[in-house]
């Protein structure tokens, strides 16, 4: 996330970010909560499915500097669009929604 904004907030971001480790088969969002925030894959592999009828639809993998969560920000969603499930130990950033909400 550093690396494509200003200098200016780097500090900012850094007192609002968590890092989180997370092992295989742990649930990161669960499709339909309510949106906290988004995850920043520093490390490790994440599996990010959705329901399909009663069928899980792998839409993507994210690993390193992939980005999940995002796509539940928005004026007209409130809530996570997406289920994402780590493979394998990993390690995220997070950051909150009222911090981004607050740029």
């Amino acid at each position: 996330m550093c690396q494509f904004t200003l200098k200016e907030w780097h500090p900012a971001i850094e007192s609002h970010k968590r890092n989180l480790v997370v092992k295989k088969g742990e649930v990161i969002i669960n499709e339909g909560d309510p949106v906290s925030g988004v995850y920043f894959v520093t490390s490790g592999n994440v599996k990010v499915h959705k329901q399909w009828g009663d069928k899980e639809l792998i839409l993507r993998f994210a690993n390193d500097g992939a980005i999940i969560g995002h796509r539940g920000i928005s004026s007209t969603i409130s809530t996570y669009p997406i289920s994402a499930t780590a493979l394998e130990t990993t390690k995220l950033c997070f950051v909150d929604i009222e911090f981004l909400n607050q740029r």
